[in-house]
């Protein structure tokens, strides 16, 4: 297997892609610790209960993500031959970093219009974040339109289960 053009022969990353991977997934964890304590105060709005949320639900979503990568990579053929692992994880980054807009309009219904609505912008992100990222991979992967399956597949089940998880906890807290 050949090195991409962000690894070094020995196969680390250089400087420009080590700082790329940092600022991709700082930038998708930072989204989801927002949309997860925006989901918090709608569910408890006591201090306690938002935290402890938000640290649960940031926890699922980069769990789910490498989850998804997994997934993702056991299924499509031309990623596995061309790509390890971690790099599987950038190209869904790439296409989860599309979340800093869901989360701005959480914000923005949230603080601003006084909306209860961070877990459908939740919902539309991981969604949409998902569509992005097969289209990312389908572009690596060939043109072959099967691939975008897959995570779009994965982040229905990830955008269900954050959902399924945040009624327990409603549930639990009433």
């Amino acid at each position: 297997m050949h090195p991409s053009p962000m690894q070094s022969r020995d196969g680390g990353l250089r400087g420009e892609a080590l700082r790329a991977r940092v600022a991709y997934w700082s930038a998708v964890s930072f989204c989801f610790a927002v949309l997860a304590v925006l989901n918090g105060r709608g569910i408890d709005p006591r201090a306690g209960f938002v935290s402890a949320y938000a640290v649960c639900m940031l926890a699922f979503a980069l769990l789910a993500l490498g989850g998804l990568g997994v997934l993702i990579l056991s299924l499509n053929g031309a990623m596995r031959r061309s790509l390890a692992y971690p790099q599987t994880l950038d190209v869904l980054a790439r296409g989860y970093v599309a979340l800093i807009h869901f989360t701005l309009l959480a914000l923005l219904a949230e603080l601003g219009l006084g909306w209860n609505a961070a877990q459908v912008f939740t919902q539309a992100g991981i969604m949409t974040c998902g569509a992005m990222a097969g289209a990312e991979i389908v572009s690596m992967s060939g043109g072959r339109t099967v691939h975008v399956i897959t995570p779009v597949a994965g982040s229905f089940l990830f955008a269900f289960l954050w959902l399924l998880l945040s009624a327990m906890a409603q549930a639990a807290v009433r």
